[in-house]
């Protein structure tokens, strides 16, 4: 069972009689906790608590999209490190590309034969060389491959989709700051003030950056020597 324990004034906890955790009541809207958590395995028996996790609860009347997409990627945070606590592969885990071109033959690409050998294994593990001390090792790796290769489907998925909306929110912000500097760029032709202000401090990002001077050209003699040689050759036979 969890218990958590929360560091800031109001909530409540109340345990539940079953195994499945507890709940916290009485947090106040758009208000920042620390929260931390402990198991029991039995009536006397507890860990130490865990580390507080910094919580923020949402506001009553908030409901956009951008705070509704950061409370999920603290989230998304949070879990990532709880985690990463338990499996600190994915936290200490880093290829080079030589790496990553050595290992991909040997592991993701043949996992049909890998797959395979791992069942046909189960059956028959007296076909196994007396070197290898776990034989149920590579059944536990076929198991890793497929939930990394879940992981990695839902991954790009969702990465497309965060790739779209980053393109669609950037659009729609470009188009209004573009019309805002067009307003301000009209000011500043009325000779509005405070128009000109902004303009002034907005042009800035449309300035043309100067072009670098071109090398110059090689001499004359130079630029035609090849065509002299190739004439030479031509009329010597060569």
């Amino acid at each position: 069972m969890s218990s958590p324990e929360s560091t800031g004034p109001g909530p409540s906890t109340t345990q539940p009689s079953v195994n499945v955790g507890a709940t916290v009541t009485g947090f106040d809207p758009n208000t920042t906790y620390y929260v931390r958590v402990r198991a029991f395995a039995g009536p006397e028996e507890s860990s130490d608590y865990s580390v507080a996790v910094k919580v923020t609860t949402p506001g009553e009347t908030e409901s956009d999209t951008a705070t509704l997409m950061q409370n999920w990627l603290v989230e998304q945070q949070i879990g990532f490190q709880n985690t990463a606590a338990l499996v600190p592969q994915l936290g200490n885990t880093e290829l080079n590309t030589d790496d990553r071109r050595r290992l991909n033959g040997s592991g993701v690409r043949r996992y049909g034969f890998i797959e395979k050998t791992a069942d046909i294994a189960r059956d028959f593990p007296q076909i196994w060389p007396r070197l290898v001390e776990d034989t149920g090792k590579l059944h536990e790796l076929v198991e890793e491959i497929e939930v990394f290769r879940n992981l990695l489907i839902w991954f790009r998925v969702s990465s497309r989709v965060v790739q779209d909306l980053l393109l669609i929110a950037g659009d729609d912000a470009f188009r209004l700051a573009g019309a805002y500097y067009a307003a301000a760029q009209d000011g500043a032709r009325r000779k509005n003030p405070e128009a000109q202000k902004v303009y002034e401090m907005l042009k800035l990002f449309w300035r043309k950056k100067r072009r670098k001077p071109k090398e110059p050209m090689p001499p004359e003699e130079t630029r035609n020597a090849p065509r002299e040689s190739c004439r030479t050759a031509r009329k010597t036979g060569r």
